[in-house]
């Protein structure tokens, strides 16, 4: 399980996260009025540690400012998923797998646009993950939004709840993680595995 106590503090200087974080916002808007954005179909199949195929799994994609419509896989672990491209000649994507006992599949897929090859996602045991967010005095803050990304992208968010606690599962074979919280007038806080705190 992966813990941390995160102090949101309205001095905090902006860092290099939330930086990056507002730079792939403005692109983000920039892409969605992009006339040249088009459908790509992703075929792949969702197995288990032991290979075997896995039926009924939500597949999603992430890959740019759109919400994409999950699918689940079939009988035989395939599956097929829309993802959107913008004209750059290579898809990137991050696609989760979630089989809802607690198993979750993670996938980078970065591929040329004219040969989209058919992908594999494996589902493991998921990684639990527990932030608790704190004022500078050390007081719960309820109510703080709380969002787990990997390589930028979002994998997850929520709430934290009055003892300013969130919990969620993330996909094990999530790397480049990040961590960050905020409430309005209070500010926030963030931590990284490029940062290292002595509370995690």
């Amino acid at each position: 399980m992966m813990r941390g106590a995160w102090r949101l503090n309205r001095r905090r200087r902006l860092g290099g996260l939330l930086a990056m974080l507002v730079a792939i916002g403005a692109g983000a808007t920039a892409k969605a009025d992009d006339e040249a954005a088009n459908d790509v179909v992703v075929s792949g199949t969702v197995v288990d540690e032991a290979g075997k195929p896995v039926a009924g799994a939500e597949v999603r994609g992430i890959n740019g400012p759109d919400k994409l419509v999950p699918v689940k896989s079939t009988p035989h672990g395939s599956f097929r998923l829309k993802l959107r491209w913008y004209g750059a000649g290579r898809i990137f994507a991050r696609l989760v797998a979630d089989v809802g006992d607690g198993r979750l599949g993670y996938l980078l897929v970065s591929q040329d646009v004219e040969q989209v090859e058919t992908v594999k996602i494996v589902v493991k045991p998921s990684r639990a993950i527990e932030v608790r967010v704190v004022d500078p005095e050390g007081r719960a803050i309820e109510g703080a939004d709380v969002h787990l990304l990997s390589n930028l992208a979002q994998l997850v968010e929520g709430r934290t709840d009055a003892d300013g606690r969130w919990t969620a599962d993330a996909p094990a074979d999530a790397v480049n993680w990040a961590v960050y919280a905020l409430k309005s007038k209070l500010g926030f806080d963030y931590a990284a595995t490029a940062r290292t705190r002595p509370s995690l």
